[in-house]
């Protein structure tokens, strides 16, 4: 894809100096200001691409356990809403805690298994 010449953002008008390397491009703004964009910011490359990138992964095929110390018991469940509002805790702090691989409240450890690794 083509290196656009001038790019239109925040209501400036930005012109094309130079590439910096394969991802970042440089341009002076219509103020005479010196900004950098790269390829996303143009609009050069889309999100799927910018996924596959990163290697980004969907937690469709995702099953959440949780394992209670004091009943001594497990459930299983199939997202981390489901979990807050049964434990009545923020969804972010259980993605936190699972991230950390952390215990909640000293009581529930919370594990997130794939189907396809399940054996």
């Amino acid at each position: 894809m083509k290196i656009p010449k001038i790019v239109y953002k925040n209501n400036h008008t930005y012109t094309f100096i130079k590439q910096c390397n394969d991802n970042v491009f440089l341009y002076q703004s219509d103020l005479g200001f010196k900004e950098a964009f790269n390829k996303y910011d143009l609009g050069m490359i889309d999100n799927r691409k910018l996924d596959r990138k990163i290697g980004a992964r969907t937690w469709n095929n995702a099953v959440y356990i949780v394992y209670d110390r004091l009943l001594e018991k497990e459930q299983e469940y199939t997202n981390t809403k489901k979990i807050a509002a049964d434990l009545e805790v923020g969804q972010a702090t259980i993605s936190e805690k699972i991230r950390n691989h952390k215990w909640l409240r000293n009581r529930w450890f919370i594990e997130r298994r794939y189907k396809d690794e399940e054996s």
